[in-house]
């Protein structure tokens, strides 16, 4: 289930539902990745290798390297 900000939500035996989340921050090249648990974890870090390599070549195509 996915709450109304598309992030996943799971229900606990109280019914209660728990959001869970991750993101990645870049500072400069470097990228600071988090997640609720270690799937969204995961996942964050997929994100933020694939960022990082459209990032590269953006970077060589406005150089003229590519």
């Amino acid at each position: 289930q996915r709450d109304d900000h598309g992030e996943e939500k799971t229900e606990d035996k109280s019914g209660k539902g728990q959001v869970e989340g991750g993101g990645v921050i870049f500072i400069g090249p470097i990228p600071i990745v988090f997640g609720s648990n270690k799937r969204i974890a995961k996942w964050m870090v997929i994100a933020a290798i694939l960022i990082t390599i459209a990032l590269v070549f953006e970077t060589l195509f406005a150089l003229g390297v590519v």
